[in-house]
């Protein structure tokens, strides 16, 4: 294999790869999940009480909840405890599975969404359970409500919400999201291309000695 036939087959993956990013990143572009932007929502408010990163992570919240985050961190619904010790405001999370629902006067889609953290609360954590409103807006989902309640307690955090989501994965309920079949087939097909396009220039470099003899 010579240095330019080399040179050939890494710009020929390179751009196969490019390629397969763009491709990617068109199919899935405007196709946001409503449990994956709870999921980072919720990631935001927490980080926004960890040392270091509190801007970054208040600017993420808002991009995706303005009203809500501001609050929030002020100390709304009872989300978000006062002393985290420069530590995220959950110790963990967890999403469940959106329920999909058109507006009233039928002009965007809806979603509820069911979570639950361990917040914070000095050197204790609590449980909390919640469901979240989104909006179906053009730049994406974004949080329009929010209800909380402490795991147990009286309050049914589905109160105000239609539809009600099913119960999270932890207790039963189904997973958050899964791939369609159509994804699992783009799939086996990227990885079928990229096969032969690997396979055809693995030949042809070895073919190339040979060729170069003959003449």
């Amino acid at each position: 294999m010579t240095y330019k036939t080399f040179g050939i087959g890494v710009a020929v993956c390179l751009a196969l790869m490019i390629a397969i990013g763009f491709g990617i990143n068109a199919i899935n572009r405007g196709h946001s999940r409503p449990e994956g932007v709870a999921e980072d929502w919720l990631a935001a408010v927490g980080d926004a009480t960890r040392e270091g990163v509190e801007a970054d992570a208040t600017r993420r919240a808002e991009e995706i909840a303005p009203i809500l985050t501001e609050e929030v961190l002020a100390g709304g619904y009872g989300l978000i405890g006062r002393d985290t010790d420069g530590k995220s405001a959950f110790a963990d999370l967890e999403v469940g599975k959106a329920v999909r629902a058109q507006s009233e006067d039928g002009t965007d889609g809806r979603a509820t969404v069911r979570f639950r953290v361990h917040a914070r609360r000095a050197d204790d954590l609590v449980e909390l359970d919640g469901e979240m409103l989104l909006r179906d807006a053009k730049q994406g989902w974004v949080v329009e409500a929010l209800e909380v309640t402490r795991r147990g307690g009286t309050a049914t955090p589905s109160d105000g919400f239609a539809p009600p989501p099913p119960p999270l994965a932890s207790d039963g309920g189904p997973p958050p999201s899964s791939a369609s079949a159509g994804v699992w087939v783009g799939g086996v097909l990227v990885g079928v291309l990229v096969t032969v396009v690997a396979s055809a220039l693995v030949n042809w470099a070895g073919r190339e000695p040979a060729l170069a003899v003959a003449r």
